[in-house]
């Protein structure tokens, strides 16, 4: 594939993707609110993955429910917001055929490693409060399968 046309199809992909999250977020409220936890690492664990609860504060955010977004994950806001600009830059660079060279620093791995750190050190930092305030053990580790099975063996008093 010709690298101008692997660029479109990147980008039409992409603009895709986005714009899929934001209208299954203000279409799907309803039951994303009150479905089923999807989280793997959650279900297994116990333990909230650093992006646990971004699929409900989506649909608050879609519905403007800041407060909610930010309770259920407060890098819902930011996320949210970025998804909203990248959705104009994509559709630019779309068009233009190239990437937009002002805005070349959003495509840096640097960049992508750094929030990454930010997002698992806020995960870490909120797991440690639910610990301390009891909630980590009554909404997250009591709902998980080693906990279930472990109550149903007799081993938890």
């Amino acid at each position: 594939m010709p690298p101008a046309l692997s660029f479109r199809w990147g980008r039409a992909l992409g603009l895709s993707a986005l714009c899929f999250v934001l209208l299954a977020s203000r279409a799907a409220s309803s039951w994303i609110a009150h479905g089923p936890v999807v989280c793997s690492l959650r279900a297994v664990t116990g333990f909230p993955c650093p992006g646990c609860g971004l699929t409900r504060a989506f649909a608050a955010l879609a519905h403007g429910d800041v407060g909610a977004a930010f309770a259920l994950n407060a890098a819902s806001v930011p996320l949210f917001l970025a998804t909203l600009v990248a959705i104009p830059l994509l559709l630019m660079e779309l068009v233009r055929g190239r990437p937009l060279v002002s805005y070349r620093f959003l495509y840096s791995q640097r960049l992508a490693l750094r929030l990454a750190l930010l997002l698992v050190g806020y995960n870490l930092a909120r797991t440690l409060w639910w610990a301390c305030t009891g909630t980590l053990v009554a909404d997250y580790l009591s709902h998980s399968w080693w906990y279930r099975l472990a109550e149903h063996a007799g081993w938890l008093a």
